[in-house]
């Protein structure tokens, strides 16, 4: 990552995390940031966001977002229909499309992600206390999203120790049922991981 990114999505985490304290929004980053106090650190340039909130609060959720975030109509009709959206954060003179992207998440399995605000852990960087996902809950969010970069960050995650597979593979059954290939996956990649 270079300096300079760092920085500036460092500033930006700060002035989110801090917006969304102020307004009383319980909330916990995940993705690429999270994952590199969980695994071995690797490029991202997008702030992911767990936000613990009513369906019913999300005008207030958009309204508390630092005033640099476009948000149009659409993207709120996609927040409530989908649980989830993203965001763009320009740099000054940028074109929106160039800016940051913050992928906001909305509790889609409410006691899931009551779980997870309970299990977020608070970090430091660069002079900036916030809270991130646990490793067991990103392995879990990046199992449901099932994606190739994400079974790569999963083994990474497990290469570490910090994931609690029997918690993982509980709540995949009960997100996905026990006949989902995710969960063999899962326990295959640990297996593995295990023997190693």
């Amino acid at each position: 990552m270079s300096e300079e990114l760092t920085s500036t999505l460092l500033r930006k985490l700060a002035t989110l995390t801090q917006a969304l304290g102020a307004a009383d929004f319980a909330h916990a980053i995940g993705g690429g940031i999270a994952l590199a106090f969980h695994a071995n650190p690797r490029f991202t340039n997008d702030i992911d966001i767990n936000i613990a909130v009513d369906p019913t609060q999300i005008d207030e959720l958009i309204a508390a977002l630092p005033a640099q975030i476009v948000v149009t109509p659409e993207n709120v009709d996609a927040l409530r229909r989908d649980k989830q959206v993203r965001l763009r954060w320009p740099n000054d003179g940028q074109e929106v499309v160039q800016g940051t992207p913050i992928d906001i998440f909305l509790p889609a399995h409410p006691t899931f992600h009551s779980r997870l605000d309970e299990r977020a852990e608070p970090v430091s960087l660069g002079g900036l206390t916030f809270r991130i996902v646990s490793a067991t809950d990103l392995t879990i969010l990046k199992a449901l999203f099932d994606r190739s970069k994400d079974w790569v960050d999963i083994e990474d995650m497990l290469r570490h120790g910090s994931v609690d597979v029997d918690e993982v593979l509980s709540w995949l059954r009960a997100l996905l049922g026990e006949a989902d290939t995710r969960i063999a996956r899962l326990r295959t990649l640990a297996d593995t991981v295990a023997e190693t």
